[in-house]
Formats: structure tokens, sequence, C-alpha cells
């Protein structure tokens, strides 16, 4: 999000975060497998802006 909002000439409010959480593991039918987690926390503007941004 840092990088758009640099080329678009925008600051991030304060309370912009993303967090993400991995896990590895073993599966119940063999192997491994990976799942994941992500929470963002942004005001809507800037899905907008996201939006703009990566349709050109």
């Amino acid at each position: 999000m840092k990088y758009v909002a640099n080329e678009q000439k925008l600051s991030l409010p304060q309370e912009t975060s993303v967090q993400a959480t991995v896990g590895l593991g073993p599966r119940s039918d063999g192997g491994f497998g990976m799942k994941s987690l992500s929470k963002y926390r942004y005001p809507v503007w800037i899905t907008v802006r996201l939006i703009r941004y990566y349709k050109n």
C-alpha cells in the first residue's frame, strides 16, 4: 500500500496496517499444507485508489 500511495502522491493515515499470519504443517491425508490469514485496516478511499491503480 505504501508503494501505491507514494505513486499516487498520497499519504497513508497513521491507523493503516497490514497483518499476515502463515501456518505450515502436516495434512491428515499426507504431505504438508499451508494456510494464511491476512487482516487489513485502512480507509475506504484507499480501496478505490488501489482499484484504479491496478486497472491501469
